[in-house]
């Protein structure tokens, strides 16, 4: 990896540095076509090289210039007699006079220090969504290089010590953040692309976003950080539907072998998932796509690069049967259980109730309504289908009551994501509360409305040390992560199925469409090493949910012989587990979720002694 002979395999990867100099790749149909050569600082022009037609092939022109110093020299294309960029180029001095960018060859010489790439399998991953500057650009994030991928390097002990075991970025990559879009002049005249989803140069790390000056050494030193820590790195790219497959791997190639990247989203249009898919050298990288035509193996294909499940599923479909329950909607039950033990064989499957689109968690319980006058839109833009409640009040409120209850759901959104099958993912700050002032589409803001403020950690302290808290519960509990979707059956006769659901009455649970409340019984000997399963009792776990706004009753089924059942936790703020009765039966107060395992009886414990 880093192997520069390996970054020239692909013409579409552009101009690069050989043993004998430099060869230039222009792709143009254009037949007077020139390198203008600069010296390193940009300001002097050198030389001017011609394309001939030797050295065209369809579209793409080549020209090796022997003896020529790379680290000596910057450049520009001329194409028709107009002076371009060259939209290949790996990176760019600062444009300082208004003209044309000049193109350089970063160095690539990276003491790595025997870096190798963190694969998490999907079960096992712990994702965490963000934006590179608003993660640290608030003066309250106390970084030395704020909103950038230094100050984001400077945050890899809060990121480790929260649980994270995998980061996901938006477009680091140097995209343009002016708007310029005809058919919406007036609307985004002035506007700035601060998420970044548009075609960029796409080899070239932002520049707005190095700390340091040295792009090549500031995202190799936050990776290779990363990996130290046992993290990911995913990076998410746009491509329009004309970006051809060829340009799409390239692009990838050189984000794996210069920065060990591993894995991508990728965002857009008929992205060619198929054919990615199918590629030697990504074997072994993660992919995902909101869509999964066309790659082999899940369906029915012989050729199957799935088994080391590298390839994810990216859709809302976990979102809106989630929040629905959240929220108490009617019918949203069943839904949601479906989708809440969905664990396919072959691919991954990412599950969020927040990401960069749409509210951040804390808006999610504290609006009703989109907020987004700021975008100048008049509030059209973003999507009106939040299925959100407010709690009781609209925005920022001092009741105590709404204040508590918003709380409580918090903890019962976090509880609902990181006990489903799958993978999950939340925004970041959702795990202290951040808020986005009830805007749901903030494409456009770059302003203390998207970046994180910090202080709110401090602020709502409580309610991270619950997230990380159930991140560790997680962890804990292999059942609720095992790679495989759970059968319902009881297939090694324990008397316990691996899951089964529960009501009123013990192994009957009620699926009306007005139910809200639901228990959840877990049997953890089929996630249990073979030596574990020998036991003469199996662990039980079991999810008391009631998202219901009134009490209601829930049964637990019978302990094997000598154990009890012992309520561990509630998402009630300060309120443990509601108490099991001697006909075991649960009185669930409204809207909480409770946890309940398995204890040695009291007479057994007597006996023992």
């Amino acid at each position: 990896m880093g192997n520069q002979s390996w970054t020239t395999m692909s013409y579409l990867q552009g101009s690069f540095v050989d043993p004998g100099g430099v060869t230039f790749v222009l792709l143009s149909d254009l037949e007077d076509c020139e390198v203008l050569l600069y010296d390193r600082q940009g300001k002097t022009l050198l030389e001017r090289h011609a394309f001939s037609e030797g050295q065209r092939c369809g579209s793409m022109q080549m020209l090796h210039l022997p003896g020529v110093k790379s680290s000596r020299i910057s450049y520009t294309f001329s194409c028709g007699g107009v002076e371009v960029e060259d939209p290949l180029a790996k990176g760019f001095l600062k444009l300082s006079d208004g003209g044309v960018r000049k193109a350089v060859f970063p160095d690539f010489t990276y003491d790595w220090q025997g870096d190798r790439p963190v694969r998490h399998p999907f079960e096992d991953s712990i994702w965490y969504q963000l934006h590179v500057r608003g993660f640290t650009a608030s003066p309250s994030s106390h970084v030395k290089k704020k909103g950038t991928l230094e100050g984001l390097r400077e945050k890899i002990p809060y990121l480790r010590d929260l649980g994270v075991t995998t980061l996901c970025l938006q477009p680091i990559y140097d995209f343009d953040e002016a708007i310029n879009d005809k058919n919406q002049k007036e609307i985004l005249s002035g506007k700035t692309n601060y998420w970044g989803y548009a075609p960029g140069r796409y080899f070239v790390p932002k520049p707005s976003y190095i700390g340091t000056g040295n792009a090549v050494k500031e995202v190799c030193d936050l990776v290779r950080d990363l990996h130290a820590a046992e993290m990911e790195v995913i990076l998410q790219f746009y491509f329009d539907k004309d970006a051809p497959e060829a340009m799409i791997l390239a692009v990838l190639h050189y984000w794996v072998l210069n920065y060990h990247i591993d894995g991508f989203h990728l965002v857009g249009e008929q992205i060619p998932m198929g054919g990615l898919s199918m590629d030697p050298l990504l074997s072994e990288t993660k992919l995902l796509c909101d869509h999964l035509e066309g790659v082999p193996g899940l369906g029915g294909a012989s050729y199957d690069y799935t088994k080391q499940r590298r390839i994810g599923l990216y859709q809302e479909d976990y979102q809106y049967p989630a929040r629905r329950l959240l929220k108490g909607d009617e019918g949203s039950l069943s839904s949601f259980l479906g989708i809440q033990k969905a664990e396919p064989a072959g691919f991954g499957r990412i599950n969020f109730l927040t990401s960069y689109r749409g509210f951040t968690m804390a808006d999610l319980v504290s609006y009703d309504k989109k907020h987004n006058e700021e975008n100048g839109e008049e509030n059209r833009d973003g999507s009106n289908y939040n299925f959100s409640w407010n709690c009781g009040e609209e925005g920022p409120t001092r009741k105590a009551k709404v204040l508590q209850l918003r709380e409580q759901q918090l903890r019962n959104a976090f509880f609902l994501l990181l006990t489903s099958a799958g993978t999950p993912m939340f925004f970041m700050g959702d795990e202290f509360g951040n808020s986005q002032k009830g805007n749901n589409n903030p494409y456009c803001i770059d302003s203390k409305v998207t970046w994180l403020d910090w202080k709110d950690l401090e602020k709502n302290a409580e309610l991270y040390r619950f997230v990380k808290e159930m991140i560790a519960f997680r962890k804990e509990h292999r059942i609720l992560h095992t790679g495989r979707e759970l059968s319902m059956l009881d297939g090694d006769h324990t008397g316990f199925p691996d899951l089964s659901y529960h009501g009123e009455s013990a192994w009957r649970a009620a699926m009306d469409h007005y139910s809200r409340t639901v228990g959840l019984l877990y049997c953890e000997h089929y996630a249990a090493a073979e030596s574990a399963r020998k036991k003469s009792a199996p662990a039980l776990l079991y999810l008391a949910v009631n998202l219901y706004w009134k009490d209601q009753d829930l049964a637990l089924p019978k302990a094997p012989k000598g154990y009890a059942w012992k309520g561990t936790f509630s998402t009630a703020p300060g309120v443990s587990a509601p108490a099991v009765s001697k006909d075991l039966t649960l009185r669930m107060p409204p809207r909480t979720i409770g946890v309940y395992c398995l204890e040695e009886a009291p007479e057994k414990v007597t006996k023992s002694k």
